[in-house]
């Protein structure tokens, strides 16, 4: 596995690690999706696992980028997308057996914790577009936070 590669592969787990250490989001679960399963059935078949518990989770999608800069001296991402997608149940999780924090608030948090945060060979992530709601769905509220990075890795002859 190149190096280049595997700085894309960690990114999920790095974006994972960095908010778990927040206690803002203790006891949600924040998921890092399996590299190469489809986005829309990872949260269906994890999704209503984790969210039925207390009514919020988080799962960040796995990134994938085009290598750009040929010349570079080593493989270079000019743009790497990272979306932490917020999922609530707001009957479950507005409950008294919910959590309690808001889609909403947890997107707030979530641009706040990874805006300007180093990745280790990468970038800062910087936020790319304001978060956005997914399509209305009368059980759920599904947030998109949208952010990218770039960086790469420089190989030696």
């Amino acid at each position: 596995m190149s190096d280049a590669y595997k700085i894309l592969t960690e990114i999920p787990s790095l974006v994972v690690d960095r908010l778990r250490a927040d206690s803002f989001f203790s006891d949600v679960p924040i998921i890092a999706e399996d590299v190469g399963a489809d986005f829309n059935q990872f949260i269906e078949d994890r999704i209503e696992i984790e969210i039925g518990k207390i009514g919020l989770a988080a799962i960040v999608a796995p990134v994938s980028a085009n290598a750009s800069l040929e010349n570079a001296a080593g493989i270079y991402y000019e743009r790497i997308p990272v979306i932490v997608r917020w999922v609530e149940l707001p009957a479950v999780n507005r409950s008294a057996t919910g959590r309690g924090l808001l889609a909403p608030w947890c997107v707030v948090r979530t641009n706040m914790l990874l805006n300007n945060y180093l990745l280790p060979g990468l970038s800062n992530i910087f936020v790319d577009d304001p978060p956005w709601v997914r399509v209305p769905d009368p059980e759920r509220i599904i947030y998109d936070c949208n952010h990218w990075t770039h960086g790469g890795a420089v190989e030696t002859p």
